[in-house]
């Protein structure tokens, strides 16, 4: 049964691609979201495997939303994705939760690499 993503990113340039990409690679993705808020309510109702973050978002950040989605106390794993590279910021996310960080332009091959190490199936 193929892995049911969530993507969470306020660019729809950058939500469009990631889910394509990850269709195309046999991932099921089961919604989409705008800001953090949305993030957490989306997690919260549908429990995904994954949750992609943008981690600057309007209402709350991607980085707020990860420690949320931690508390709730699902399975759902959760990446970060960002243009900000500095290794403050990766640790902020990792602290969070997040169990991995990626960096934009997002490549293809890097992410799907990736999602196959969050997965174990590498």
């Amino acid at each position: 049964m193929a892995k049911s993503i969530i993507v969470v990113d306020d660019t729809y340039f950058y939500r469009e691609s990631l889910k394509d990409l990850l269709k195309k690679a046999g991932y099921d993705v089961v919604a989409e979201g705008v800001d953090g808020d949305e993030a957490v309510e989306l997690v919260r109702s549908i429990e995904p495997d994954l949750v992609i973050l943008d981690v600057v978002m309007p209402k709350q950040s991607g980085l707020e939303a990860a420690k949320e989605i931690m508390a709730l106390g699902v399975k759902t794993k959760v990446v970060m994705c960002s243009s900000l590279s500095y290794e403050p910021m990766v640790e902020e996310a990792l602290s969070a939760g997040a169990c991995a960080y990626l960096t934009k332009p997002l490549e293809d091959e890097i992410i799907l690499k990736e999602l196959k190490k969050v997965f174990g199936q590498e």
